[in-house]
């Protein structure tokens, strides 16, 4: 799996998305040509050529009527999106309405938002308001026999870069199950109807794909575990009203407004203008924004930027990053390495200007500080995995609240030490630095004051935090437990 990290870290999980689901399309459309689906090849082809049309000129239009910076992949998603799951039709008329279909999901975003944040998915949103309105439903075509395996595979490949595994689980868990009780009765066998359940209702696309999406999801795993066995009961219970019928999409946008209703005050898009660029090491900057509004966030926390980048590269537009910044500051500040040769959207930060903007939304994460300040910390920091620590321990000194913290912070050279002012006054709250320049063994690491009574917090690049939480899992070095940062969307 090393070598499928290693491809999965070099490009955003909304680029892995939006390739992703061009395969599945690519695949779908030469299957249709080949007669190895039912739909024809003109059908995919002409749908997908239309709804692909229809989102990206919607976007176009909406993103300069509202003023807005779209982010690149944003209307390919939902077009695919949309593509794999409404009705295929090489007919006019099913093409019209596809297209407006299509309008329908990136309006939602400007149209259907609070704050300049969307509060749906946008496919299915727009798919139930055209189910409102008659004029079509989804068919969730790509859940077929032949197109399973591709779907397993472009499934596991976004669980693995998003880490959300559970959530995914308890969602298939519940859709599954519940749909198994309702039809074991039935003549079938278990057997069968578990194939049925897996190929041909769209359980592993819905919770892939769509149900993980970070916009319209809850900032952290308790409330993200609730939204996604809501939405697995509702996709189960496949519910009936009269001539109301619980659709996946109708599921899925009930646990939208779930989502929203459970963290509204940071569910929100922020202008942030720049205020200052400071240099804190070689090739380590300090990013100053002043928002438009308050951000709520745990000190820890991530938060997303989109910046305007003339140029994209595979990495497009938009990142993931850990604030720096104390909840209590007026202003956000990012803490973000920059090398010599650097991606298109760092590069745009760097030649920020004063006064200059960018985009932040979608707050989230769960490292942050346990409720218990009697609990014993150990923090285990790599380059610029110190980030959520800098938040988490500004935090502290500026509440003047007591805490047993170690900071075991690593860097590759004495020059990349950042921040020794704050961690410096920190000792007066209990925080213990302890700086070095090479990993510690773990006979070191067991020297650390009562650190198997601690709770275990490491950030940095992924090997660094691979190689730490090895060392205390393979050497039975016990603690309270081990928590990782990590955050979608990078």
């Amino acid at each position: 799996m090393s070598y499928v990290d290693y491809y999965l870290n070099r490009i955003t999980m909304y680029k892995l998305v939006a390739f992703s689901l061009s395969i599945l399309a690519i695949i779908s459309i030469i299957f249709g040509y080949s007669g190895a689906l039912t739909i024809s090849g003109n059908a995919l082809l002409l749908s997908f050529v239309v709804i692909s049309a229809a989102c990206f000129g919607a976007r176009v239009f909406f993103s300069k009527l509202f003023k807005v910076t779209m982010n690149d992949e944003s209307s390919l998603i939902t077009a695919l999106i949309l593509f794999l799951i409404l009705p295929p039709s090489s007919q006019a008329d099913q093409l019209v309405v596809s297209a407006l279909v299509g309008v329908l999901a990136i309006a939602s975003k400007f149209i259907l938002a609070v704050h300049r944040k969307h509060i749906f998915n946008p496919a299915a949103i727009a798919v139930v308001i055209a189910g409102l309105l008659g004029l079509t439903q989804a068919s969730w075509w790509i859940a077929n026999d032949v197109m399973f395996i591709f779907i397993i595979l472009a499934g596991l490949l976004i669980l693995r870069k998003t880490n959300r595994y559970r959530m995914f689980f308890i969602f298939a868990g519940f859709a599954l199950g519940i749909t198994l009780l309702q039809d074991f009765s039935s003549s079938e066998s278990l057997v069968t109807l578990l194939k049925t359940s897996l190929v041909s209702f769209p359980i592993i696309f819905l919770g892939t794909v769509m149900l993980t999406e970070p916009s319209t999801t809850p900032p952290n795993q308790r409330l993200q575990l609730i939204y996604a066995a809501i939405v697995g009961v509702l996709v189960g219970l496949r519910l009936n009203v009269g001539d109301f019928y619980v659709t996946p999409e109708i599921a899925l946008v009930i646990g939208n407004i779930f989502a929203y209703s459970s963290h509204a005050s940071m569910r929100k898009r922020y202008k942030l203008v720049l205020e200052s660029i400071t240099e804190l090491a070689p090739e380590i900057h300090m990013f100053t924004f002043k928002p438009d509004a308050k951000i709520r966030y745990e000190a820890g926390q991530y938060i997303e930027l989109t910046a305007a980048v003339k140029t994209p590269d595979i990495r497009g537009n938009r990142r993931t990053f850990t604030i720096a910044s104390a909840p209590a500051e007026d202003s956000v500040s990012f803490v973000i390495r920059v090398p010599r040769k650097t991606s298109a959207f760092k590069k745009a930060l760097i030649n920020l200007k004063s006064d200059d903007s960018v985009y932040a939304q979608h707050v989230a994460g769960d490292f942050t500080l346990p409720q218990d300040n009697e609990q014993k910390l150990l923090f285990i920091a790599g380059g610029i995995g110190i980030t959520p620590f800098m938040s988490i321990i500004k935090f502290i000194v500026n509440t003047k609240t007591k805490h047993d913290i170690v900071l075991l912070y690593q860097a590759s050279d004495k020059s990349h030490f950042i921040q020794s002012r704050l961690f410096k006054a920190a000792e007066n709250c209990g925080v213990k630095t302890i700086r070095v320049t090479a990993p510690l063994a773990k006979d070191e690491l067991e020297a650390i004051e009562d650190i198997r009574n601690r709770l275990v917090y490491i950030s940095g690049p992924d090997g660094f935090v691979k190689m730490y939480r090895s060392i205390f899992d393979n050497h039975n070095i016990t603690s309270s437990g081990i928590k990782t940062d990590y955050f979608t969307g990078y």
